[in-house]
């Protein structure tokens, strides 16, 4: 990418600025908070505004995933996914 965008920066450069986290601000950890979440789980985010841009197969990823007895998925979306999320 950096390449492709024409920048000038060394892979030292790229790897000091890239961050392998997303952070969640106070207000979102106190709603997450509500939901009494397991201490580990695998988050599947479905649905999407356009259909063309959209992950069709979820159900038989759940379904590899849940061979094994200890994950525990928790489904996040929107209004658009609930359809999906039947």
């Amino acid at each position: 990418m950096n390449h492709m965008l024409g920048y000038e920066k060394s892979e030292t450069e790229i790897n000091s600025l890239a961050k392998c986290y997303i952070a969640i601000s106070e207000d979102d950890q106190r709603l997450v908070s509500k939901f009494k979440l397991p201490d580990i789980f695998i988050s599947i985010v479905i649905g999407g505004e356009w259909s063309y841009r959209s992950y069709n197969y979820w159900g038989e990823i759940i379904s590899f995933l849940l061979k094994d007895k200890n994950i525990q998925i928790v489904i996040i979306g929107s209004d658009n996914a609930k359809e999906v999320e039947k």
